[in-house]
């Protein structure tokens, strides 16, 4: 699976054509941003209330993605 990266989309949120899970291609990806809005087409506005992990940790729209990594993506939601 080098060279790729593994997308799990949770709850709500939906890949291109409705998918679940998905591989992408790794070139040129470099941050989670190019990620969201270059490879999987969310709009700028859309990808701003995503939450993206890996390993379970919260990524930033600025962190560097590698080729091999393995991300969940689902909605921000907040209580109060």
């Amino acid at each position: 699976m080098s060279g790729r990266i593994m997308v799990e989309f949770l709850g709500m949120v939906k890949g291109p054509g409705g998918a679940r899970k998905l591989e992408v291609g790794a070139d040129g990806i470099i941050t989670v941003a190019a990620l969201l809005v270059g490879a999987l087409g969310f709009t700028r506005e859309h990808a701003e209330i995503l939450v993206v992990l890996r390993d379970g940790a919260r990524l930033r729209m600025k962190d560097e993605l590698s080729p091999g990594e393995r991300l969940e993506i689902s909605l921000h939601i907040g209580g109060g």
